[in-house]
């Protein structure tokens, strides 16, 4: 039990840090315009490293998921951006 806790625990810090990373980069966008197409290629490329990662490297597969989540906030940062101009309330 202790053990599936501790996986579960390990996933979710996982996720936070992407989502946290995000966040960061798409607030970098609305600041300083950065993001657009090679950004969305770097993610599906870092994406796809992390899928062929082996399971047993929790450190390489943070970081990778970590990197995925900042090329992913870079690359929908345009898109948040032009929601803004078109309905301030949305966000």
């Amino acid at each position: 039990m202790l053990n599936f806790l501790l996986k579960l625990f390990q996933v979710y810090v996982m996720l936070c840090s992407a989502l946290v990373a995000s966040a960061v980069v798409v607030y970098l966008h609305l600041l300083m315009n950065i993001g657009g197409l090679l950004t969305i290629i770097r993610c599906m490329g870092s994406m796809i490293w992390l899928l062929s990662t082996p399971p047993y490297e929790e450190k390489k597969r943070l970081s990778l998921m970590t990197t995925t989540g900042l090329l992913e906030g870079a690359s929908i940062g345009p898109l948040i951006n032009l929601v803004i101009k078109v309905d301030p309330r949305c966000v």
